[in-house]
């Protein structure tokens, strides 16, 4: 179903999950609802209705976008507040997540799933971050945190870090690279960088979910976004292209 938690809700009756509960809802506001009612949950996931629209609630959703029925199918998720895990179900169509400053953090960020960055023709349809600000970051400042003494940007996108003697950032000095963009970024600039981490304890990070590329925003709260087992990102831009994580 097609779901906004932050509208005033007729009277209507919902199912949640298989027999887990039926409620009804009478002209609930959205202070009342986005604090009670969450989409989804681990195991269980809300489907959005294909190339539908979803507003979250303020707790941690789980939420896949139905599949599309047309070719040039779109779909747009609120997660909203909260740790969200949120899954785009159809590849090679324009999907826009929306995450405003305050609702994917530094200490509980949001997790998408299905992220489309394709090259060729098909980078025209690439999925979209719909965030407070489009500003992407031209230049970094070098205040050392922890190990971290500087870094190299291109387009938007962390390519090498100062200090670490790694490329990618992994579990063990993912709070200091957080740190050094919060301290060596300023108004709202957006950057990408790559991190892995072996999750499963086989000394191989080349497993599924174990690559991802976060996006970070400065803003009066900071918005981080964890995009899984996307690699080889070149660039943030509000232009569709190969290789490129659109925002707007």
């Amino acid at each position: 179903e097609n779901v906004d938690l932050t509208a005033t809700q007729a009277a209507a009756t919902y199912e949640v999950g298989a027999d887990l509960a039926v409620f009804t809802l009478t002209s609930a506001t959205a202070t009342s609802i986005e604090g009670i009612a969450q989409l989804g949950y681990d195991g269980n996931v809300f489907t959005t209705d294909a190339d539908g629209t979803v507003v979250g609630s303020d707790f941690g959703d789980f939420i896949t976008t139905g599949t599309s029925t047309s070719a040039a199918g779109t779909s747009s998720v609120t997660a909203g507040g909260g740790k969200d895990y949120v899954t785009i179900a159809t590849a090679s169509e324009i999907d826009t997540v929306v995450i405003a400053d305050g609702d994917s953090t530094t200490t509980a960020w949001d997790e998408i799933s299905g992220w489309d960055i394709a090259a060729g023709t098909a980078a025209a349809d690439n999925d979209v971050l719909d965030l407070d600000a489009t500003n992407i970051a031209a230049t970094i400042g070098s205040t050392d945190v922890g190990s971290i003494t500087g870094a190299t940007l291109s387009n938007g996108v962390i390519t090498a870090w100062a200090g670490l003697g790694a490329a990618t950032v992994d579990a063990d000095n993912l709070a200091d690279a957080i740190a050094f963009l919060q301290a060596n970024t300023s108004g709202s600039d957006t950057v990408a960088f790559t991190y892995t981490s072996d999750e499963n304890a086989d000394d191989d990070t080349a497993d599924t979910g174990e690559t991802s590329t976060f996006v970070f925003q400065q803003g009066t709260v900071d918005t981080l976004i964890e995009i899984i087992d996307i690699t080889g990102v070149t660039a943030i831009s509000t232009v569709a292209a190969a290789d490129t994580i659109g925002i707007a």
